[in-house]
């Protein structure tokens, strides 16, 4: 007795120092690569929206971010601390340690003390997770408080305790302040307790949801701007309620953040769904006290994914609504949750250590670069060896500079086609066609009589393309003269920048360089 207790002592002394040696390396790498990842479009405009007063941040977030303004607000205090981009990052990991503490809390419904920590592992090793803790954005504090809001769901479920729905008011109110889809957990808890308590604790419960409610009325006001600018022009609903159901796979395995080919994709999901189907099929069959408490709880939260995907499938398409995962970030900790059935089989503790690898594995891929689009950084370097004394650095549309000007050190104006406005109609205005950009170029002065031109492979989301590179290109030739022609290649194959130095006809140019 003395020895099988010595052994299992070690055991768990061994299995503590594993996870916290675990914690501790992922740390260290996650704040490593939040120093060294560079930034892109979307985490320069939170840059852009947290660099003002508190009264134009909350203008910005409703009028140019079309969200609510907490997580905007809580950012541009934190930057009052350090403006720098490392620093703004930050914020987010912070999110996802306390997120992960949370998740920890949440996974002790399902597992037992050495399977939640497996629990904690896939969580933090998730590349949505890592994504969200990279970016800033608000979709790290969205997991935060989606999982705090789960769990203490689940605590007020079980007891019908008042204490849990005062944190759960709370939680929701700051996430209906940070992102709307909230709405959608809220709605689903709701009709969890009608299904199962019954009509009575359903009611108790949105009672005690009126003040949430009263106190959410004022951003009725900016929401149908907000939604107008989240409409797509492009006739693709069916493809976004085909991403609404794709998304639960991409939460679980993260296939969407890589470019695979369809046979690879099927490779990696068919072990994975036929590993569900037997531990599910083997947790039917059970008959143990404590599979049958967790039933009861699992019940809930496949119950909650069912009626938040109900209403994504149903309203993104209705309301044309552009779609991409990160907007159903507000299920991720329900979909991570399904690996606790995994805890059923009895070699769960290798399952749990291939799944941590596949994880890790798309993660060294992943992040082997550090750019997320465009290396803007190798860019802006490049402009300033090349440009020339006061000549205007151009850039047609609008969602190359904002992270460009970040990296870029020199002194010579930089300027977007059309002019760059933060504002609720950013996406609306654009070059019509030729006649027009050649029209915006002409307003620009330039003492140099040329002006070096930035464009990007054109891809729009909210419209048909008008203005193609083609185009572009063929305007370019008929009324300039090309002195410099350089590509910059992004991550994504299809993508790239292109550099050039445009000289009006009429003036003696050196031969072109091509770089």
């Amino acid at each position: 007795m003395d020895i099988n207790y010595k052994i299992n002592f070690r055991k768990k002394k061994l299995g503590n120092i594993y996870y916290i040696l675990f914690l501790v390396v992922y740390f260290v790498i996650l704040i490593y690569l939040a120093n060294k990842v560079y930034i892109w479009e979307d985490e320069s405009y939170s840059l852009h929206t947290s660099s003002h007063n508190l009264y134009k941040v909350i203008k910005l977030s409703y009028n140019f971010e079309g969200q609510p303004p907490f997580y905007f607000a809580l950012l541009s205090l934190w930057r009052l601390i350090d403006s720098s981009i490392f620093f703004a990052r930050l914020l987010s990991v912070i999110f996802i340690v306390c997120a992960a503490y949370f998740f920890q809390r949440l996974a002790s419904f399902f597992t037992r003390k050495y399977d939640t920590r497996w629990m904690v592992v896939i969580f933090l090793l998730n590349p949505f997770t890592v994504w969200a803790a990279l970016e800033i954005r608000l979709y790290a504090l969205i997991i935060l408080l989606s999982t705090i809001s789960i769990y203490y769901f689940l605590r007020y479920y079980l007891e019908d305790k008042n204490k849990y729905i005062f944190i759960l008011l709370v939680s929701t109110l700051i996430g209906l302040y940070t992102q709307y889809f909230i709405a959608f957990l809220i709605t689903s808890f709701a009709l969890c307790l009608l299904v199962f308590k019954g009509w009575k604790r359903c009611l108790k419960f949105c009672l005690y949801f009126i003040p949430v409610i009263v106190l959410f009325l004022p951003n009725f006001i900016f929401i149908p701007d907000q939604l107008s600018m989240a409409q797509t022009h492009l006739d693709i609903n069916t493809k976004h309620l085909f991403d609404v159901i794709r998304t639960p796979q991409d939460f679980i395995l993260a296939l969407s953040m890589f470019n695979l080919n369809q046979a690879l994709r099927w490779i990696i999901k068919i072990p994975f769904i036929l590993l569900f189907i037997f531990a599910f099929s083997k947790l039917i069959k059970t008959k143990n006290s404590s599979d049958s408490s967790y039933k009861e709880i699992l019940k809930v939260i496949i119950f909650l994914i069912a009626v938040c995907m109900i209403l994504y499938i149903v309203l993104v398409p209705s309301l044309s609504l552009i779609f991409q995962e990160k907007y159903m970030i507000i299920t991720f900790s329900l979909f991570l949750l399904l690996f606790s059935v995994l805890k059923i089989l009895t070699w769960k503790n290798y399952i749990y250590l291939v799944i941590s690898l596949y994880f890790i594995v798309l993660m060294m891929v992943k992040y082997k670069y550090p750019e997320k689009t465009f290396n803007y950084e190798k860019v802006s370097e490049f402009i300033q060896k090349v440009e020339l004394k006061n000549e205007p650095i151009l850039f047609f549309g609008k969602s190359i500079l904002p992270p460009f000007e970040y990296y870029y050190k020199g002194d010579n104006p930089l300027l977007t086609l059309p002019p760059l406005k933060y504002d609720k109609d950013y996406y609306e205005e654009r070059v019509k066609d030729t006649t027009d950009l050649n029209k915006q170029i002409d307003s620009i002065n330039t003492k140099t009589n040329t002006y070096v031109l930035v464009t990007e492979s054109i891809v729009s989301f909210k419209y048909k393309q008008h203005l193609t590179r083609e185009m572009i290109q063929k305007f370019i030739k008929d009324n300039f003269l090309v002195t410099l022609d350089s590509t910059f290649k992004s991550r994504n194959s299809n993508r790239f920048l292109r550099v050039q130095r445009l000289e009006k006809e009429n003036d003696l140019s050196p031969k072109l360089q091509h770089h």
